[in-house]
């Protein structure tokens, strides 16, 4: 099966409430657009790059995001092959992403945890983060959950709920997050041995 590259496009930013009110009317959109991302990067061997459509707000981000949190990268405890099914063509698709151990520091929205588990593409063209080992990131992630049938039903191995996160969202090494710290809310949980 070949696709053909698809051309990049700009569009400006949807009107207030045009998505709808609530943040989880926003949620699958944000899944789709990384999703179909992965999915055209591996389709067909042909080489693709990620193309966001502009990023959220801190407000916006925050609203939509199960979990903002920032933390230590601690390592790569995998790279998992996923096979996702793509009706529109009949086929099934594979792409690959790593599942990344956060060391947790703080805490503004969602599970509060030592180690958090944060799933990623590999970077380079897939909408997925490439995280550094040992460096610091703040990140906004949503949770795959069973009841997203249209994302999950070829779920890769793991336990749910998982979090997912890639570059069309705000995460990004702390060094370059200086005003979402600004503008978040109060952590609801931080570590006490952290260390600004």
């Amino acid at each position: 099966m070949t696709i053909a590259p698809v051309t990049p496009r700009t569009a400006p930013p949807p009107a207030p409430g045009a998505l709808g009110d609530k943040a989880s009317d926003r949620m699958p959109d944000v899944i789709r657009i990384i999703l179909v991302s992965f999915l055209l990067v591996y389709a067909g061997g042909t080489a693709y790059s990620c193309s966001c459509d502009g990023i959220p707000t801190i407000q916006e981000e925050f609203e939509q995001s199960d979990i903002v949190f920032a933390g230590r990268i601690a390592d790569i405890v995998s790279v998992l092959q996923w096979d996702f099914t793509v009706p529109q063509f009949d086929d099934t698709a594979t792409f690959y992403y790593n599942k990344w151990a956060v060391y947790v520091e703080s805490v503004w929205k969602g599970t509060v945890a030592d180690t958090l588990y944060v799933y990623s593409g590999l970077g380079g063209g897939d909408c997925g983060v490439r995280f550094t080992p040992g460096s610091r990131y703040i990140i906004y992630g949503w949770m795959c959950h069973e009841s997203m049938e249209q994302i999950c039903e070829d779920k890769p191995e793991h336990e749910y709920p998982f979090y997912l996160t890639g570059i069309c969202n705000r995460t990004k090494s702390i060094d370059a997050a200086a005003s979402d710290l600004k503008q978040l809310p109060a952590p609801i949980w931080k570590r006490c041995d952290q260390k600004e």
